[in-house]
């Protein structure tokens, strides 16, 4: 059957992220969302689904509209333009981080291997909202794959104690990832080679200059 595409509004279709049996969907339109037409979008959503025979809990979901909503365990401020995490996810990291850090203290930094990896799961499942989780866990996840399998505990390398006391010492504030990227103010566009360097400014000014003395050693890399 070749059957009719459905038509699309022309203020574009919505955006919807799903995840097991939670939804967040992003109403068509300009950015960020004002509250009255995030209200107005759920309110469509809801007639959908009847439409198709699944009706929303009543008291699921934000009926009110808002911009700043806690979903999937990340809290989003289109407003602010910030995805961080709750006070709630920020204490648990703060607090495994802290159990791990006290195991290691009293047993010459040998822990049990499945708090270690809790706490390096809670840290990885948070990278959404902090963009260093990952780095921040490298040394945690070589101490796991280095402890023996069969066994129950590992013993953490000291760069892992470092890490953790990190994640121990994590605040609420100054952390969080943008949900779309600020406009470029310049663009600036550089290389060099074995002897000299340059670079144009937003495709208009350009400098040059060459390598000499101490510098003209220096590996490419650093160069």
């Amino acid at each position: 059957d070749h059957a009719p595409r459905p038509r699309r509004s022309p203020r574009g279709p919505f955006q919807v992220d799903r995840h097991v049996d939670d939804h967040g969907a992003a109403a068509p339109g300009k950015r960020p969302v004002s509250k009255r037409d995030s209200a107005a979008g759920l309110r469509k959503v809801a007639l959908l689904y009847d439409k198709l025979g699944l009706t929303l809990h009543p008291a699921e979901g934000e009926r009110q509209g808002t911009q700043q909503l806690t979903l999937l365990g990340h809290t989003n401020d289109t407003a602010g333009n910030a995805v961080t995490l709750p006070d709630l996810r920020v204490a648990k990291l703060r607090g495994g981080a802290a159990a791990v850090l006290s195991s290691a203290k009293k047993n010459r930094r040998w822990v049990r291997r499945k708090l270690l990896q809790s706490v390096a799961g809670i840290i990885v499942s948070g990278s959404l909202a902090i963009p260093e989780a990952r780095l921040f866990a490298r040394s945690i996840y070589d101490d796991l794959g280095a402890a023996d399998p069969a066994g129950g505990d590992c013993r953490l390398s000291h760069q892992s104690l470092r890490d953790l006391r990190y994640w121990a010492k994590f605040g609420r504030h100054g952390h969080g990832r943008p949900n779309w990227a600020a406009p470029v103010a310049h663009t600036l566009h550089m290389d060099a080679s074995l002897f000299g360097w340059g670079g144009v400014l937003d495709g208009e000014t350009a400098v040059r200059d060459h390598f000499g003395g101490a510098s003209a050693d220096w590996h490419i890399n650093v160069k």
